[in-house]
């Protein structure tokens, strides 16, 4: 896998921006080609000390609750490593699918790109939103930042998937919902395996 140069990593977060402002044609940076496809998932380099973070928060919670992890930190390492590549592949395979069986195969690239990278700040604002919520920063307002956080996700995701795929706002969100079940079946399955 090709890894993406510094000038084009800093095109494709610079259009993770505009798309985070929900610039409509801001997803047209990514051109339907192997390399643009191979290249975004770089991305998740940036994402994975923001993951390790939500995962050790998690667990942390789960272990607040009674239920303390049970695997020693190699298993847990390789557990969680498994989780994070397929959260990064499971959800592109999905879609590969879906795409050719709208008709929408020539879409499929930039969406997966376009994706891939805009998770880089979304991973950000959300991982944010988590620790100011656990952290209690904002006393009863905390919560209400998390919650926000999570609702500005799913509608720039959402947007992403409308303006690539000329989809409607329903169907569209019902893109972005299949690989929110995926990432909380793998999270549910994770600490199932560790506990």
């Amino acid at each position: 896998m090709t890894r993406p140069t510094l000038s084009e990593a800093a095109v494709a977060l610079w259009a993770a921006g505009r798309l985070l402002r929900f610039d409509p044609v801001a997803w047209r940076t990514f051109d339907d080609t192997p390399e643009t496809f191979w290249k975004s998932f770089w991305a998740a380099l940036p994402v994975l000390p923001l993951y390790l973070l939500m995962i050790t928060l998690h667990l942390s919670d789960v272990a607040a609750a009674g239920r303390p992890v049970q695997a020693g930190w190699l298993e847990t390492a390789l557990i969680v490593g498994l989780a994070y590549v397929i959260s990064w592949t499971a959800y592109p395979l999905v879609l590969f699918h879906l795409t050719r069986a709208m008709g929408k195969e020539r879409r499929f690239v930039p969406l997966v790109a376009a994706m891939n990278w805009l998770n880089v700040p979304l991973s950000l604002i959300g991982t944010l939103a988590v620790v100011i919520s656990e952290l209690d920063l904002l006393g009863n307002l905390s919560g209400l930042l998390r919650i926000g956080a999570q609702i500005y996700v799913l509608v720039c995701m959402t947007q992403l998937v409308v303006r690539t795929l000329d989809l409607r706002g329903f169907p569209a969100f019902g893109v972005v919902l299949i690989g929110v079940v995926i990432d909380y079946f793998l999270l549910f399955a994770t600490t199932a395996t560790l506990i």
